[in-house]
C-alpha cells in the first residue's frame, strides 16, 4: 500500500440544495430572511429538509461563522426598516414634530406675553384658563381659537 496515495477534494459530496459554507454572507442572510419570512416552523422544515445540516444548530452555527445570524440577539426590536423613501420621510417628520411639540399652555403665555394689549378681555380669559389647566390637548374648537389668536396677533 505504500503506492497508493489518498487524496482530499475539497468538493462538497453533499445531496443537499442549500450548504450555507459554500454563500457569501448577503446571499446566506437573505435567504434565510426569506425562509423565516414564510412563518412559524419554517426554519425548522426547510433545515431538515434543503440543507447539509443534519440538526437545527448546526444550521445556525453555519450561519454563525459567516457574520449572519447571533444565537441570542440582545435588546427589543425598536424599529422597523422600511424601503419606501416616502415612509421614510413620514417618520422623520413624526419624529421631528414630537421632539419640538409646544404644549398649548406655553403657546398661551406667548401669546399673552407677545400681544397682551391687543386681545380682548374674553380671549385673555380663554388664555388664562388654557395657562391655568396646562393639559398637553385641546378641544378642535379651543385649538381653532387659539390658533386664530396666534395668526391675528403673531
Amino acid at each position: 500500500m505504500d503506492n497508493v496515495a489518498t487524496f482530499k477534494t475539497s468538493r462538497d459530496t453533499s445531496t443537499a440544495l442549500v450548504v450555507v459554507d459554500q454563500m457569501s454572507p448577503k446571499e446566506a442572510l437573505s435567504m434565510h430572511t426569506k425562509v423565516k419570512d414564510q412563518g412559524r416552523g419554517a426554519v425548522k422544515s426547510f433545515v431538515k429538509n434543503d440543507t447539509a445540516y443534519d440538526s437545527y444548530p448546526k444550521y445556525y452555527y453555519a450561519l454563525k461563522k459567516k457574520g449572519v445570524v447571533p444565537f441570542n440577539p440582545r435588546g427589543p426590536r425598536v424599529a422597523t426598516v422600511t424601503e419606501n423613501p416616502l415612509e421614510l420621510r413620514i417618520q422623520q417628520l413624526e419624529m421631528q414634530l414630537s421632539a419640538t411639540q409646544v404644549t398649548p399652555a406655553k403657546r398661551a403665555v406667548e401669546l399673552l406675553y407677545s400681544s397682551m394689549d391687543n386681545v380682548t378681555y374674553v380671549s385673555r380669559k380663554f388664555l388664562c384658563s388654557i395657562v391655568q389647566r396646562n393639559s398637553a390637548t385641546l378641544s378642535p374648537k379651543q385649538e381653532a381659537w387659539l390658533s386664530d389668536l396666534e395668526q391675528q396677533n403673531g
